[in-house]
């Protein structure tokens, strides 16, 4: 093994553990109050993909949404909240985490 393949090879490796840590700061609960309104989304990531759920009012199946489409990258999280009804919306969702944070910034497709 020469020096270039064990430097790639200790950069792969490298990279790997960075996202592994990223996904772990990130799965999980996350809940934040914006408009006198408590959002709560519980994040699954394997890999580098995103699923979950999204709810308000946690008790009403009608709140209940799903986190699909999701991507975790080296600036952050891209997700789509996607609720079926009983007035059906999807909103497209982009975070990144700041001293333990979830930035969240939101916005309603279509």
């Amino acid at each position: 093994m020469n020096i270039r393949t064990a430097l790639c090879f200790v950069a792969a490796i490298a990279a790997f553990q960075a996202r592994a840590e990223t996904a772990d700061a990130v799965r999980g609960g996350w809940q934040a109050d914006a408009g006198g309104v408590r959002h709560l989304y519980m994040l699954t990531i394997r890999g580098t993909a995103i699923t979950g759920t999204y709810c308000t009012d946690c008790s009403n199946v009608d709140d209940l949404a799903f986190i699909q489409n999701g991507v975790l990258a080296a600036d952050g999280l891209r997700f789509e909240v996607y609720n079926p009804g009983p007035k059906p919306y999807t909103d497209t969702v982009q975070a990144r985490l700041v001293d333990g944070e979830l930035r969240i910034t939101r916005q309603r497709n279509g």
